[in-house]
């Protein structure tokens, strides 16, 4: 009796268990099939989290509109200044412009000077060059109150040098001479000679020489006489 008694009850047991084997695969396939309708339609009415109704588009939409500027008022047409062609009228009391006069100096050339001629004061015939002449203050009275000034350059040494009138009397009255060199060079415009006064004051213009290689041609007389 008690085996039969304990297989009505293995039975009863097996069949419970069956029952609830059973209703597990059908929830499960229930499951299963609700979260298969949601992924397909996600707005069923059993979706827990259903998605929102008024979701905005993906695509943003610019806004074109050109904003209006304005511009202040002196931007505009009629604030820019206009410009005219009238002169500007000058005083009437403007002094004139001069130039101004050169001041005439107490001495001048002589007439005649300078010019060319061969030595003729020593024996050193072409193998000398020089600058000579007479400085004069008129009636052939000598002048004893300037200098003679020579400046410049020849064949690229300086020239810087002085003279007394008087102090060479073989070329006459008032002479002078400056000595250059033992052969007669060509120049033009590298010397110049003046008259000073002891103080180094101008007593004359500035004049500048030209000078010649020939050997017949190696003395430049240059004479000076005082102004009226």
């Amino acid at each position: 009796m008690e085996y039969g008694t304990q297989k009505t009850k293995r039975t009863a047991i097996d069949k419970i268990f069956n029952c609830l084997t059973t209703l597990v695969f059908l929830a499960i396939l229930l499951i299963g099939g609700l979260f298969a309708a949601i992924y397909f339609n996600p707005s069923l009415p059993f979706n827990p989290f259903p998605p929102p109704t008024n979701r905005p588009e993906a695509t943003a939409v610019l806004n074109t509109a050109t904003p209006e500027v304005t511009f202040p008022d002196l931007w505009t047409e009629t604030a820019v200044p206009t410009l005219t062609s009238t002169p500007t009228q000058l005083p009437t009391n403007t002094p004139p412009v001069t130039s101004p006069v050169p001041t005439a100096m107490p001495y001048s050339l002589l007439p005649g000077t300078p010019a060319f001629t061969q030595n003729f004061l020593n024996d050193q015939g072409c193998e000398w060059m020089g600058i000579a002449g007479q400085v004069l203050v008129g009636e052939g009275e000598g002048a004893l109150d300037v200098w003679v000034k020579l400046g410049g350059q020849l064949e690229g040494s300086p020239i810087d040098l002085i003279s007394l009138p008087g102090s060479v009397p073989g070329y006459g009255e008032g002479g002078y001479e400056f000595v250059l060199g033992d052969k007669p060079v060509a120049s033009e415009n590298l010397l110049w000679i003046q008259l000073i006064d002891p103080s180094e004051q101008p007593m004359s213009q500035k004049v500048y020489l030209t000078t010649s290689d020939s050997c017949d041609e190696n003395l430049l007389l240059i004479s000076w006489v005082k102004s009226q």
